[in-house]
């Protein structure tokens, strides 16, 4: 378990399964019911990271992709030891078509978290792509 799903365990029990209900809202693409359900939380708990991280998700999933970058960036001002904030910032960046960004932010997830697996297979990709 990382050092942040504590958290969100406390969380969503206080918060009745919030977080049960956004990841159904997304999975059926009701991104504008999810983004609304996460600005709640996160004008109640700004300092709380991981919902800036699943904004960022949401608008990455919507392909808004700067509002998804900003999104990330408040997750890890909020949490620097949170490795899914520059592992999904990458992944912006692979989908903007910037690899050497991408690459930066892949081994700034592993140096919060070294067994991030995440992130080892997406450097790996691009080292393959690249023929490394």
């Amino acid at each position: 378990m990382t050092d942040w799903q504590p958290q969100v365990n406390r969380f969503d029990r206080s918060g009745k399964g919030v977080f049960k209900k956004i990841k159904e809202l997304i999975r059926e693409n009701k991104l504008d019911e999810a983004r609304q359900e996460v600005q709640g939380i996160i004008e109640k708990n700004p300092q709380f990271a991981l919902p800036h991280l699943i904004l960022g998700n949401i608008e990455f999933r919507g392909k808004n992709y700067d509002a998804a970058l900003e999104a990330y960036d408040l997750a890890l001002q909020h949490n620097p030891k949170l490795a899914p904030a520059p592992l999904m910032m990458g992944m912006v960046e692979l989908v903007e078509d910037s690899q050497d960004n991408a690459l930066q932010h892949f081994e700034n997830a592993l140096e919060i978290d070294s067994d991030f697996t995440a992130a080892r297979i997406q450097i790996g990709r691009l080292q393959f792509e690249e023929g490394n």
